[in-house]
């Protein structure tokens, strides 16, 4: 925002006084709608590539039992899980969720009921709570950036 031609305020007043509203539609409507739709990427795509995308992480163990085209974590035809995701957003929380009891067993590899020692393997597909995504949160950062240089440039 150049200060150039400005006479006795005004102009720079108005000036300040949008780029303070975009600001604000910015980071109270558009951010928070921006990381819940990369946020949902990012779920999709672990189902998709059997991986949780974030730096360094492999892609899942495969299951014991052989069922060739069958992907990981979908059920015999069902989907439940995956189709169970929920992704939302207010003005300061992003929420990925779902009501699927056994999500936390995958996504974290816990025990899981299977028999005395049996643990399942970990194979995330979302980030855990208080867990961040180097990559989500680079990606994000990147378009955050360019928006507010076409705001206060």
């Amino acid at each position: 925002m150049p200060l150039q031609n400005i006479e006795n305020g005004k102009e720079f007043s108005n000036e300040m006084k949008e780029s303070f509203r975009k600001f604000e539609d910015l980071v109270g409507r558009r951010l928070p709608e921006k990381v819940e739709v990369e946020l949902e990427k990012v779920i999709i795509e672990s189902f998709d590539n059997e991986k949780y995308k974030d730096k360094g992480t492999s892609k899942w163990d495969d299951r014991k039992e052989e069922d060739p085209g069958r992907k990981l974590l979908i059920g015999k035809g069902s989907g439940k899980l995956r189709r169970s995701i929920e992704v939302s957003h207010t003005k300061t929380t992003i929420k990925a969720s779902t009501d699927v009891v056994y999500a936390p067993v995958h996504n974290e590899g816990l025990r899981a009921g299977r028999g005395r020692g049996f643990n399942m393997p970990q194979r995330q597909f979302m980030p855990k709570p208080g867990e961040a995504n180097d990559e989500l949160d680079a990606k994000v950062e990147k378009w955050l950036d360019n928006e507010m240089d076409k705001i206060f440039d």
